[in-house]
C-alpha cells in the first residue's frame, strides 16, 4: 500500500473516529498530553497531514483556484482570531487552541489537493458516515441501559452530536429515488442498502427527541416532493410514509427494551419537545439569555472580535437558574465566528461557504456517470439545510464534522479542476 492510499485510509478513520467519539463516552482526562486534550481521532488525521506534506514535498503537484481561495480564507480568520487574542483575550493558551481547531478540520481537504483524488470515493466516506452514525447509536443506547446517570432509557436524550448528518444520509436515499432511471443504466442502482440504513437512523431521530433536526428533516423531504419527485409518484410516496412508518413503530414493540419506552414516547415527544411551552421555553431564558450576551461580547469589539480563547458569559440568573454558564462557543456557529472573530472573520466565513457550495454544485457537471455523482448530488441538495440547521446547532464550528464537508469540497474542486484541463 503506497503512502497516498495510506493517507485516505487516515482520512476515512478519522471520519469514523469523530462520529462515534460522543458515544464511546471517554474523559478527555484519559487521553491528555500536558496541559492539551487531544481527541483521539486528531492522531490519524495528524498523520494524514505529516503523509501528505512528504508527499507534497517529493511531487510538488497542488492544483485548484477554489482551494487555495477557501483554504486561504480559513487561514485568514485563523490570523484573525490568534491578533485578536493577542490583544483582547484573557484565557489561557490552550482555549486558544481549541478555538484554533476548527479551523484545522477545516484544512483537511488539503490532503487531497496534495495526494491527488483518485484514491479517495465519495461513496465510501458515504458508507463511513452511516457506519459511524449506526455505531454511534448502538452505543449510546447500550450506554443508557448500562449508565442510567447517563440517559434514562425512558426519555432517550442521550448524548448526541452527530445526529444531523442524517439528512445527508436521507438525501443519498432520495437523490436515489429521483434518479432511479440514470442509476439503472448505469448498472450502479442499489437501494436496499441505503433503505435499511435510513430506517435505523430514523429511529435515532426520534429517540434523540432533537427539533432543529427534526424541522430540517420534514423542510427537506417537502422540498423533495415537491421540486424533484414526479407528480405521479406523490401520491404514491405519501401513501407508504405512514405505511413504513406504522410497520417500524409496530416492529419496535416486540423489542423488550424499547417497548416501554415507545408507549410513552408520542406523550414525551408532545409535552417534552412540541409543546407551545416547550418551543417558547427554548428560545426565553435560554437561547434568548445566550444571544443577548453574544450581543453585548459582540459590540466590545465589533470588526476583529475578540479572538480566539474568548470566554462567553451567559448570566441565568435572572432567570431563575442556579448558576450562570461560561462556553467557548454559542449554539449558533456564525454567532460564535462573530464574537470570535468581528464582522471581517464572519464575512470570510460566509463566503468561504458559499465557495464551498458553488464549487459542489458546478462539480456535478464532471461528474454526471461517475460512481461519485448521487454522492455529491445528495450533499449539493442538503447543504443549504445544514447552512440553516447552523442558526441553531453549531456544525460549521467548532464541530469537527468539519473535516467531512472539507473533504467534499476538495473532492469536488479537483474533479473540477480535470475537467477544466
Amino acid at each position: 500500500m503506497n503512502a497516498k492510499r495510506i493517507t485516505v485510509l487516515l482520512l476515512y478513520i478519522s471520519v469514523f473516529l469523530l462520529l462515534v467519539k460522543p458515544r464511546l463516552n471517554i474523559p478527555q482526562s484519559m487521553i491528555e498530553i500536558g496541559p492539551v486534550n487531544i481527541y483521539y481521532f486528531e492522531f490519524p488525521l495528524l498523520c494524514s497531514y505529516i503523509l501528505a506534506f512528504i508527499i507534497f514535498l517529493i511531487n510538488r503537484n497542488i492544483y485548484g483556484k477554489s482551494l487555495y481561495l477557501v483554504y486561504g480564507l480559513f487561514i485568514a480568520i485563523a490570523i484573525i482570531g490568534f491578533i485578536s487574542a493577542f490583544f483582547y483575550a484573557t484565557v489561557s493558551y490552550v482555549t486558544v487552541l481549541k478555538d484554533f481547531r476548527p479551523i484545522v478540520y477545516w484544512l483537511a481537504g488539503i490532503n487531497l489537493a496534495i495526494v491527488g483524488h483518485k484514491y479517495f470515493r465519495l461513496k465510501t466516506l458515504t458508507w463511513v458516515i452511516i457506519t459511524g452514525l449506526l455505531v454511534e447509536f448502538v452505543f449510546g443506547f447500550l450506554l443508557s441501559k448500562a449508565f442510567k446517570s447517563i440517559a434514562k432509557p425512558s426519555e432517550f436524550r442521550m448524548l448526541v452530536e452527530s445526529a444531523w448528518l442524517i439528512l445527508f444520509v436521507v438525501s443519498v436515499l432520495l437523490m436515489k429515488v429521483t434518479h432511479r432511471e440514470e442509476l439503472k443504466r448505469a448498472g450502479k442502482y442499489r437501494i436496499l442498502p441505503i433503505a435499511i440504513a435510513v430506517g435505523l437512523l430514523l429511529t435515532d431521530i426520534v429517540l434523540w427527541k432533537n427539533r432543529t433536526t427534526w424541522f430540517m428533516l420534514f423542510i427537506l423531504v417537502v422540498i423533495w416532493l415537491i421540486f424533484f419527485a414526479l407528480f405521479s409518484r406523490k401520491a404514491k410516496y405519501l401513501m407508504f410514509i405512514p405505511i413504513i412508518l406504522i410497520l417500524i413503530w409496530q416492529g419496535l414493540q416486540y423489542i423488550p427494551m424499547t417497548r416501554q419506552a415507545f408507549r410513552s414516547l408520542p406523550v414525551k415527544i408532545y409535552t417534552q419537545r412540541l409543546s407551545k411551552e416547550r418551543i417558547v421555553g427554548a428560545w426565553k431564558g435560554v437561547r434568548e439569555v445566550i444571544y443577548k450576551s453574544n450581543v453585548q461580547d459582540f459590540k466590545k469589539h465589533p470588526v476583529f472580535g475578540n479572538g480566539f480563547g474568548h470566554e462567553m458569559y451567559f448570566d441565568f440568573t435572572n432567570y431563575g437558574r442556579d448558576k450562570d454558564r461560561i462556553s467557548t462557543s454559542s449554539d449558533n456557529c456564525y454567532m460564535t465566528v462573530l464574537v470570535k472573530t468581528g464582522i471581517a472573520g464572519l464575512l470570510l466565513f460566509l463566503f468561504a461557504i458559499y465557495m464551498i457550495y458553488k464549487t459542489m454544485r458546478e462539480a456535478l457537471k464532471n461528474t454526471e456517470g461517475s460512481e461519485d455523482w448521487i454522492y455529491l448530488r445528495a450533499m449539493v441538495f442538503a447543504f443549504p439545510f445544514f447552512v440553516i440547521t447552523a442558526l441553531n446547532i453549531a456544525i460549521f464550528y467548532p464541530f469537527p464534522e468539519a473535516v467531512i464537508f472539507s473533504l467534499f469540497f476538495a473532492k469536488s474542486e479537483l474533479i473540477y479542476s480535470e475537467g477544466r484541463r
